[in-house]
């Protein structure tokens, strides 16, 4: 017997409902509601969900230098193949989510060919199974400081940086894209550029220069594509706007109305209730967090009053937990209900990791994580991925963290505090870590992680990255059956 495969037709867009409220109504002319998953880690590396220390772009070259251009093309090419398979385009429908938000990094298309066949593939085998597909703009255009747009420059992201190429480039490959894709079914959105951050760690937003980008982008989409809709993340990295950055007139400060009819807004609504260690409802950060606190930080958020004023929608395009603990799981549930509430759509991320916040993680007796074992305890060690503040501290780890503050006090007692919203000390020790132990000592322990492959042969490489495939990976069970729970009236 032949499986029936789900067949997707028409696309979703943006219009107002019978009471004049901008939502999204799906290919049937019905009001949609999103629930979906973001697959970080294929396209687009990340070293706290791929394991690696430091950025892909070094990774990479370390790979060439090691291992040899065909060993590390085949290194590259095994983890993609077995990183996302029709298995998990099965388990993604299974777990009740309807897209996935797919990162791409701009380095892809560098032969535009082999990255656009890259992208038609994977979002077959979801389309298969009646899954859709985000295109997200996440890596390669450092856009801001930090690993996740694939930049190891502390302090600022180069993207903002006059006279760079990478303003150019990303203008060009969304105009490829939306050649390539315009009023294919299988496409959700656009979703033009993750996690901006046009001041960086510290400076004041650059509104002007984001907002000139974003009318660039929507233009050229546009005159390719009339009927997608476009995604656009707030700045500073998308999670939240500072009450001090207010521009008068303005609800969110300096981001112009929507200047297409067709627009979701994106921000990523991390809550410490979900990364940090605690009781839930608890204290978290020195403030009592619960399903009420939740109610009234999405009704104080800016993008809330921002959807209110323009009347349009908003999506949680990130968000996710760091515990599998029960503490955790129900301050998931109470910020998806929450969501509901508000009328937010969510995408939840990430798909799958080393055993960060993954809906599957990799087996710890697996190989690729038996075999990177001692990477991980030294990146720990060093707090290379220094974002990660819950992680606990050995004996180097405290002394480098008593370094790191001895020289931001130092540095604000002869220099004074910066101006603008990232004025405490803490944000200085956070720049100082980034610069010494995120880029310096994670490149360097690139080079062990890359050792750990130089002796083994193409075929041993491909078996021991099959431990990414998810029929070897462990299920977060907890987390799939809240999905499940809060998609099963859509």
């Amino acid at each position: 017997m032949v499986e029936q495969r789900p067949t997707i037709q028409g696309f979703s867009t943006i219009r107002p409902d019978e009471n004049g409220i901008r939502r999204v109504f799906g290919p049937d002319g019905q009001p949609e509601q999103w629930h979906g998953v973001g697959l970080g880690g294929l396209f687009n590396g990340e070293n706290f969900i791929n394991g690696y220390p430091g950025s892909q772009h070094s990774l990479r070259e370390e790979l060439r230098t090691q291992l040899g251009p065909r060993k590390a093309k085949a290194f590259i090419e095994g983890l993609e193949t077995h990183f996302f398979t029709e298995e998990d385009a099965k388990k993604i429908k299974e777990a009740k989510l309807d897209h996935v938000r797919l990162p791409l990094h701009s380095g892809m298309f560098t032969n535009r060919a082999s990255g656009l066949t890259k992208v038609h593939n994977v979002i077959q085998m979801g389309a298969d199974h009646g899954v859709r597909f985000s295109l997200d703009m996440h890596g390669g255009r450092k856009q801001n400081p930090d690993w996740h747009s694939d930049n190891d420059t502390p302090g600022f992201g180069q993207l903002w940086t006059p006279g760079l190429p990478y303003r150019r480039t990303l203008i060009s490959d969304w105009d490829m894209l939306s050649s390539e894709f315009t009023g294919d079914p299988r496409i959700l959105n656009y979703n033009i550029l993750n996690e901006p951050a046009t001041g960086g760690h510290n400076a004041p937003n650059n509104f002007g220069a984001l907002n000139r980008l974003y009318q660039d982008i929507i233009r050229t989409i546009r005159k390719n594509d009339s009927g997608h809709i476009i995604a656009v993340d707030l700045d500073r990295f998308a999670s939240k706007a500072y009450d001090d950055e207010m521009v008068p007139g303005k609800l969110l400060p300096g981001l112009e109305a929507p200047p297409d009819p067709n627009m979701i807004y994106s921000a990523h609504p991390y809550s410490p209730a979900m990364l940090d260690k605690g009781p839930y409802p608890g204290i978290f950060n020195g403030e009592y967090k619960s399903i009420d606190s939740f109610r009234r930080t999405l009704a104080n958020h800016q993008a809330t009053r921002f959807a209110k004023e323009h009347n349009v929608p908003l999506w949680a395009g990130e968000f996710g937990l760091r515990f599998s603990d029960q503490d955790r799981l129900r301050a998931t549930d109470d910020q998806l209900t929450v969501f509901a509430e508000n009328g937010w759509h969510w995408s939840y991320w990430t798909w799958k990791d080393v055993g960060i916040m993954g809906v599957y993680t990799l087996d710890p007796n697996s190989k690729y994580m038996r075999l990177i074992s001692p990477i991980l305890d030294k990146k720990r060690e060093l707090h290379t991925d220094n974002w990660m503040t819950w992680e606990p501290q050995t004996e180097d780890g405290k002394a480098l963290k008593h370094h790191t503050e001895e020289m931001a006090t130092r540095i604000h007692k002869l220099l004074g505090s910066p101006e603008g919203p990232r004025k405490h000390r803490h944000h200085t020790q956070f720049n100082i870590e980034h610069a010494v132990l995120s880029s310096y000592a994670a490149r360097r322990l690139q080079s062990e992680y890359v050792g750990l492959f130089a002796d083994m042969s193409i075929s041993k490489i491909d078996q021991t990255l099959q431990s990414f495939r998810v029929e070897n990976c462990v299920p977060n069970q907890g987390l799939i059956d809240i999905f499940k729970k809060h998609t099963a009236s859509t």
